[in-house]
């Protein structure tokens, strides 16, 4: 393994550990990260594709 292979996993288990841990002290919205993700894929709340517009104006962004 190489030290690129060994940092990018050191970091994603980073994140992994992180994640969880701000979300349970109130440090970050698990359900405003959801929205964010579904108005960058253009996806209304079931999953069907709307558009980017369309999604933003749904999940009120």
């Amino acid at each position: 393994m190489n030290t690129e292979q060994t940092t990018l996993i050191h970091d994603e288990l980073l994140s992994i550990q992180t994640l969880p841990l701000a979300a349970a002290n109130g440090e970050i919205d698990l359900n405003d990260m959801a929205i964010g993700e579904l108005i960058n894929r253009g996806l209304d709340l079931s999953g069907k594709w709307v558009g980017f517009d369309q999604a933003r104006t749904l999940l009120h962004r």
